[in-house]
């Protein structure tokens, strides 16, 4: 568990979700959906149930190479991150990052110390040697706090998204962990 003071200074905790943490998981993931168009769901479209949410997390727990993170204002989730490991051995030291952060939080620091924790969990596991990510090109806050910590475009997926008629590119980017 981390504690960081924000740009508010509001006071954010960084932990590993639990699955106490499932019905919250839900209903932000829901409510964050719809505050904008750069995630790949949008409001009430999250996609899973309370129980489907617990045995997700019960699957990150059972691997090394995987975590689930939650940031926390006031005991309510802000934020989140993924980052799923391959399960095969060959692939075990490198796998897929996703982000989200709660517009009321925008632009005051969760994205980045949820991304400084991950890092740090990588580092330390000994396991991560590569992060992968995908965000919608147009995303230009996100890419640039993933180009702060660090990562670099790897490529471009054409039409990646659809909203409301219109396609998106993805940018493919990844990020080596220095040991």
């Amino acid at each position: 568990m981390g504690v960081s003071i924000l740009k508010d200074g509001s006071r954010c905790i960084i932990r590993r979700a639990s699955q106490r943490d499932a019905a919250e998981i839900v209903r932000y993931s829901n409510a964050v959906g719809g505050e904008s168009d750069f995630l790949s769901y949008g409001l009430n479209q999250f996609g899973h149930n309370v129980d489907e949410e617990k045995q997700i997390i019960r699957e990150y727990d059972q691997a090394m190479n995987r975590i689930f993170i939650v940031a926390e204002i006031d005991g309510s989730i802000c934020g989140m991150l993924t980052f799923w490991g391959n399960s095969r051995k060959r692939l075990e030291h490198w796998g897929e990052m996703g982000i989200s952060v709660s517009k009321r939080c925008w632009n005051n620091g969760v994205g980045t110390v949820l991304l400084k924790y991950f890092i740090d969990w990588a580092k330390d596991g000994g396991i991560i040697k590569k992060v992968n990510l995908m965000v919608r090109e147009d995303n230009h806050a996100a890419v640039a706090l993933y180009k702060k910590a660090g990562f670099e475009i790897e490529g471009r997926i054409k039409r990646a998204m659809k909203v409301d008629g219109i396609y998106y590119d993805f940018l493919y980017m990844g990020k080596l962990i220095d040991y």
